[in-house]
Parts: structure tokens; C-alpha cells; sequence
């Protein structure tokens, strides 16, 4: 069995969502970037402001050099930038935790946005001493808590549980000004998009440049030490050559650094040999990969490209024992391509076409005029097409981080319980499982319902919100919908606007949506102590839809009834029951014991204060049409009087005020960080 080289996917388009970060933040003369394998991805300096016309590698090497000459001259807030596919979690682990200030992430599903996320669990004490991480600061934690919506994913794209830190990417200049401003004026940071304030975080700053290096200890740090050499004789010779050295914009997947010139850049892949060898030595044995167990990285890979290759050797002289270096500056398509798909660990680098692209590394640096004149001589360095693909021969042995997995599509799919003719299948299903099919079923159905009206409408909009939002599930708005938008929804499914794409003044109506998986009375369904915990958990005002047919429903159309939140009131002695089914175990001894526990839990009609059945707040329904209500339309007008401004009546005879059920996004998102996300916050273990 064989396989060939696995395109990085998962690798590389992190890379890539990096890049476009530091693309928009190479304009703040704030931001200095890392080197390759520091701890952090950058981070904002405090007490110095840079030119933005300057290069990230400029930046690096001036605060580098500051804190050299003055430990007090230096200090930074630490970030790093992740990335995730589909609707994963953000991921770091501890030493990184400790130390940056926020991270920001990109995911896949929709890279225009990113989620600047504050880092509460920042330690702010002293700097730790360089050298080996133990083990505990090495293990995986995650940065965010995702959760899973009940809907399908294509109705919110990218998880909401982050959308009071979702801003578009043009704005993260504005977003750091703001973080720093935490620190130099003690002020609230506020997101610039949703206006989520954030009044308990305060980033804490360090003066250790060495978090932006790869640690000393590690086998990155002899190349760093070697590319920064580079910069500094090519930033000496500069006003001769014209050809300065910068940090890449893509990294690592695409070279290591690059050189810019008067009207051209290349790409330059650097590599040290990492031995010393004896003066004269042959190189015809030169390794040419790295290995940690099974994975196996090239040098030379069809999915690595650059323009040129710079491979650096040590030398000692046989009288005196210094140490010399050469390297080789070989232009990209001069390379064979058997050094593409060889399984060989070691290649020829004695071959008579790299001769002429060996150059010693003299100490006044005239080496730099070498590259300059070798770059100059191959205006198109680069061989066009792909290079040959290398086929291992265990499919156990992969170079890089491998393939994309397969998708798990029991994941993806959207139907209710299995039909009958499968009771087979239905009896190894879980109680929990069943519950969980029949709740997704619920919420898929009635946001396709209602969307549907909405475009055959060409007016209003239902967006998602984050699972477990306090306010709601979903949220009603206004909106103006295009022949376009209404034809893609027709088309695909694909809602015209998501939430964080929203301006945070858009004024819309919370909707928290109740599905029964069990029978109900005439009374409508038992309100059970979850739901109660719910509904009290804003004092705020929004609408309760619920489902009053249960698993009888299931192929009926969806009967909602809207109840705003403040009809429903419990008694006292009603509330008492409630608590204690929250606070009791749930065994069947303490079950007993706690008060109130032979009490029933009240149907949703007994907690009504307007004395009504819950049928009677189903939109235009009268009795018997309760069992046929396929028309949406009622359910539309409704929702349209609610984000109105005109007085009505729901049901008939209880006078409603639209103003207080409507709230801008900007406060549910202050709700979601208050009352949901900073509790979820709490890193746990990957």
C-alpha cells in the first residue's frame, strides 16, 4: 500500500488566515511581529510607536535591540493569531495561555471576520527563566468553548458563541489601539464592531522579547540566529544593494523570509546543515529532511514553494579551528526533481549546476552583493507547474500533518427519529440521543418555516444566536431582502444576513424556542425546571415560542404559540417547585427527601397571569385550526408588529407595546459575554 504526499490543508490554511491578520496589521505602528516558532504569533508595543511604512522585520529587530540596550525600555502585550475549520474550538496550550494577552481567530468559514478573544487566564506574574517546558505547560488547552447549534450550520456559518469578540478584519487596527489604551490610559476595551464592553479584563504586559524568538533550548533557535545574521548584513548593505531582508507574509508553508528589491520580491526557503564539517569536506551526503517519529518533513516538497534556495554549511579550518560558513543561493528550478520525490535522506549538493550558486559567507558581507547578483541574473527563477508528487511506501509514514479526516456524516444528518420499519435501530438509540434529534428537528423546522415566508415576503429576517444565549435562540429584525437574496435562499438555503453581520444598532426581537418531545394536555406541556432556569435568567423582555403538539407533531406543520416572557408568572409556590428540581440530585433517595418533590411540575397555561390558555397565543388560530397550521403567514404578521412601532393586541384583548420586546444587537451580545460566555471561558483541558 502507498500513498503520496498529502496536501496540508488544515496546516496551510492557517498559514494563510495569519497572513491576511498581520496584512491588515502591518498598517498599526503598534504591532511588531514574531519570528518563526516564538511563543507568540506578535504582540503590541507600548512604549513605542513604529514607522507603518517599516517592515515586521525591522520592527523585530529594533525592539529586540532596545531590550538589549534597556530592559526598561521594552514592553509588549503578547498575542497570537488561530485558526480553525468548520466549527472547532480555538486551541493553544498552557505556557502560551500564561502568557499573551488575547488571540485572534480566524475561522474558515468566514475568514472576512476574525474573534479578537481576551485572555482572562493571563498570569500577570514575573517572566519564567528560559529552558525546557515541563510537562504541564506543554499540554493542549482550549481558548474558546464551542458549542453546537440545533439548527444546521448553514443558517449561522461560524459559531455565535463568539460573536461579542467578532469584528471584521479591517477593524483589528482599531481593535489593538483600543487593548493598548487598557494599558497606557486604564480604559475598558469595547470591540468596535458589536460594542461589547469588557470592564474585568486587563492584559497584563511583559518585557521579555525572547517570547517573540524561538526559545534558546529549542532546535529552531540556530536558524534564527542565522536568518537574523542575514537581516543584519543585509540591512548594512542595503544602500548599495537596494535589496533589504523582511519577515514572509505567509508563514510557515511558504519559505522562510524574502528579499524586496526596487520592483521585485522573492521567496527564499533557508535551511541550516546542522553539522560542523572539516575544511574541504565533500557535500555529497547532505540530509535533507527533518523526522520526529513517524512524521517526516522534506526540504523539497511539491507543496512547498520558494524562488530560491538558501542551504547553509559550517566549516572548521584545519590550522586556525574557526568556524566558516557557506551556503549555497540556488534559484528554484535549477533544482532536479528527484530531490522532489525521493524517499533519500541524504542528497547530492557536489553536482556541477549548483557550483556556480556556492558562495562563502565573508565577514564584510560581500555576500550580499552575490545573492543580489544571482537574484538579478534569474528574473523567473521559479520552474512553472507542479513539481513530482513523492509516494511513501507505508501508508504509516506521512510527510506533514496529513489529510483532512473524512466527515462524519451521522453528524450531518437533519432527520427526526428513524422511521418504524427500523425499531431495530430506534432501540439502541438513547434516551438522550432521541431527545437531542427531536429538539434539532424542532428548531431546524421552524427557522426554515419562517425564513420561507420571509423571502416569499421579501421582508424580515431570523438570525441565530449563540446555543444557550440568555435572551433567546433566535432573533427577529427588520429587513429588505433583494431579488438576488431571495433567489439564493430559494436556491441554497443561505440566509441573506448572519448576525455578526449585523450593525449593533439593528433593533430586533428575542425568541426562545420550546420543543416537547413528550404528549401535553389541553393545558399545554409541563414547563420543566431547565426551561423555568431560562426564562429567569434576564429581566429583560422577549418572546417564548412554543411547541404545544410534541412527538404527535412531528409529521404535522409546527404550531407555535408566542407568549411574551412577561405573562409568564409563577407563584411563589410554583417558583419553590422549580428551585428545588434545579438544586436536588437527581437519585432517586434524595428524590424523597426534597421538599416539594411530590408536587407536580405546572403545565405553561398555570403560569400565565392572564389567565388564558397557552393555545390562544397561537397567531390567528381559533379552536379546531389549531390542527392545521401550515400557513405562516399569521405567524409573520406578528413578528412584523412586534419589531413595529404601532400598539396591537396578542392575544385578543391583552394590549402589547412593541418597544419593549425590541433590543439592539449590541445588548444581546452584552448579555451573551455576561451571562454565558466569560462563565464558559474557563479554559478547559483539550
Amino acid at each position: 500500500m502507498s500513498s503520496s504526499d498529502p496536501m496540508l490543508l488544515p496546516h496551510n490554511a492557517g498559514d494563510v488566515f495569519e497572513g491576511d491578520i498581520f496584512s491588515v496589521l502591518k498598517h498599526s505602528p503598534i504591532v511588531v511581529r514574531a519570528s518563526e516558532f516564538g511563543l507568540a504569533d506578535g504582540a503590541l508595543d507600548c512604549l513605542h510607536r513604529h514607522d507603518p511604512r517599516t517592515s515586521f522585520a525591522a520592527r523585530f529587530w529594533a525592539t529586540d535591540q532596545r531590550q538589549r540596550s534597556n530592559n526598561a525600555s521594552c514592553r509588549l502585550l503578547l498575542f497570537e493569531a488561530k485558526s480553525t475549520i468548520r466549527h472547532a474550538s480555538y486551541s493553544t496550550f498552557t505556557r502560551q495561555r500564561d502568557r499573551v494577552a488575547f488571540y485572534i481567530g480566524v475561522c474558515e468559514a468566514d475568514p472576512r471576520f476574525v474573534d479578537l478573544i481576551p485572555n482572562w487566564k493571563q498570569k500577570s506574574s514575573g517572566d519564567e527563566p528560559p529552558g525546557l517546558l515541563p510537562r504541564s505547560k506543554r499540554k493542549n488547552v482550549t481558548v474558546n468553548v464551542s458549542r453546537t447549534s440545533r439548527v444546521s450550520s448553514q443558517a449561522y456559518t461560524v459559531d455565535q458563541s463568539q460573536s461579542p469578540y467578532r469584528m471584521p478584519r479591517y477593524m483589528l487596527s482599531e481593535a489593538v489601539e483600543r487593548i493598548l489604551q487598557c494599558v497606557t490610559e486604564d480604559r475598558v476595551y469595547v470591540n468596535p464592531w458589536t460594542l461589547t464592553e469588557f470592564p474585568t479584563w486587563k492584559p497584563h504586559c511583559t518585557t521579555a522579547v525572547r517570547f517573540l524568538k524561538p526559545d534558546e533550548t529549542s532546535d529552531q533557535y540556530s536558524a534564527f540566529e542565522a536568518a537574523m545574521e542575514i537581516y543584519r548584513m543585509t540591512t548594512f548593505k542595503a544602500h548599495k544593494t537596494h535589496m533589504r531582508y523582511d519577515f514572509i507574509g505567509v508563514q510557515p508553508s511558504l519559505a522562510d523570509f524574502k528579499f524586496v528589491l526596487l520592483r521585485r520580491q522573492v521567496l527564499v526557503q533557508h535551511k541550516l546543515d546542522g553539522k560542523e564539517r572539516k575544511e574541504g569536506s565533500f557535500l555529497s551526503n547532505v540530509g535533507v529532511l527533518r523526522q520526529q517519529g513517524n512524521n517526516i518533513r522534506y526540504y523539497f516538497s511539491n507543496h512547498d514553494r520558494f524562488d530560491f534556495f538558501f542551504f547553509q554549511f559550517s566549516f572548521s579550518e584545519r590550522r586556525t579551528a574557526r568556524i566558516v560558513s557557506e551556503f549555497f543561493f540556488i534559484p528554484e528550478r535549477i533544482i532536479p526533481d528527484h530531490f522532489y520525490d525521493s524517499l533519500d535522506k541524504e542528497q547530492n549538493f557536489e553536482v556541477s549546476g549548483f557550483s556556480k550558486f556556492r558562495i562563502s559567507m565573508d565577514d564584510d558581507g560581500d555576500w550580499v552583493h552575490r545573492i543580489k547578483e544571482v537574484i538579478d541574473a534569474n528574473p523567473e527563477p521559479r520552474r512553472p507547474g507542479a513539481r513530482p508528487c513523492r509516494v511513501f511506501k507505508h501508508a504509516d509514514t506521512l510527510e506533514g500533518d496529513g489529510p483532512l479526516a473524512p466527515e462524519d456524516k451521522s453528524l450531518l444528518d437533519n432527520s427526526i427519529i428513524p422511521s418504524s420499519d427500523n425499531e431495530r435501530g430506534v432501540s439502541k438509540l438513547s434516551h438522550a440521543h432521541i431527545h437531542k434529534m427531536i429538539m434539532n428537528h424542532g428548531h431546524r423546522r421552524f427557522f426554515e418555516m419562517l425564513m420561507t415566508e420571509c423571502a416569499r415576503r421579501r421582508s424580515g429576517l431570523l438570525v441565530v444566536l449563540a446555543p444557550g444565549h440568555p435572551m433567546g435562540d433566535f432573533a427577529f429584525c427588520r429587513y429588505r431582502w433583494s431579488i438576488k437574496e431571495q433567489e439564493a435562499f430559494a436556491r441554497e438555503e443561505r440566509p441573506p444576513r448572519l448576525s455578526h453581520q449585523l450593525s449593533p444598532h439593528t433593533p430586533c426581537v428575542p425568541l426562545t424556542f420550546y420543543v416537547r418531545h413528550r404528549e401535553c394536555s389541553f393545558q399545554g406541556p409541563e414547563v420543566t425546571a431547565p426551561q423555568f432556569r431560562r426564562l429567569n435568567s434576564s429581566p429583560l423582555h422577549r418572546l417564548t415560542v412554543w411547541d404545544l403538539l410534541g412527538p404527535e407533531g412531528n409529521f404535522l406543520p409546527i404550531l407555535p404559540a408566542v407568549i411574551p416572557s412577561d405573562d409568564i408568572s409563577p407563584t411563589q409556590h410554583q417558583r419553590d417547585v422549580f428551585n428545588a428540581n434545579l438544586s436536588r440530585d437527581k437519585t432517586r433517595k434524595n428524590r424523597k427527601d426534597t421538599p416539594f418533590a411530590d408536587d407536580k411540575t405546572p403545565p405553561l397555561s398555570a403560569i400565565l397571569k392572564t389567565g388564558i390558555l397557552a393555545s390562544q397565543y397561537i397567531p390567528e388560530t381559533r379552536g379546531p385550526q389549531i390542527y392545521d397550521g401550515g400557513d405562516w403567514s399569521g405567524f409573520w404578521t406578528l413578528m412584523s408588529r412586534f419589531v413595529g412601532s404601532s400598539i396591537f393586541q396578542h392575544p385578543i384583548g391583552v394590549v402589547r407595546q412593541p418597544e419593549l420586546y425590541r433590543h439592539t444587537l449590541q445588548t444581546l451580545n452584552q448579555c451573551l459575554l455576561n451571562d454565558y460566555v466569560l462563565s464558559d471561558q474557563q479554559v478547559e483541558e483539550a
